[in-house]
């Protein structure tokens, strides 16, 4: 999708944020729940979160600031940053099963919203 030239104004961003302190866990049984609670401290707020995620890239844009690199060098495509707004590689977690499997879920999510894609 992010290399689709009809796509080609929108920045596609995929980010690993690291652990970050949310309401995440809720569902887990009790023993897990006040694990992850006493963990909970330790990650990033998510509100800092949000700022390293949007500010790369829909803030930067707005700005006139430089985005961060594309993958490849390339002028279109996807943006893969970091838990601080850095550039970032793809790993081998990015495969081809994986992106599917996202983007068919993504779409799922959009359309339950009542979004219809083309």
């Amino acid at each position: 999708m992010a290399l689709d030239n009809k796509n080609e104004g929108i920045n596609f961003v995929h980010a690993s944020p690291g652990f970050v302190n949310t309401n995440w866990g809720t569902e887990f049984n009790f023993v897990l729940r006040c694990m992850v609670r006493m963990l909970q401290p330790l990650g990033r707020k998510a509100s800092d979160c949000a700022e390293y995620m949007i500010g790369s890239s829909v803030l930067a844009s707005d700005v006139g600031d430089s985005l961060p690199a594309r993958l490849n060098g390339e002028n279109k495509g996807i943006y893969v940053i970091g838990e601080n707004g850095q550039s970032k590689g793809l790993t081998n977690m990015h495969s081809q099963d994986a992106k599917e499997f996202i983007w068919n879920h993504t779409v799922k999510v959009i359309e339950k919203a009542g979004i219809e894609l083309n």
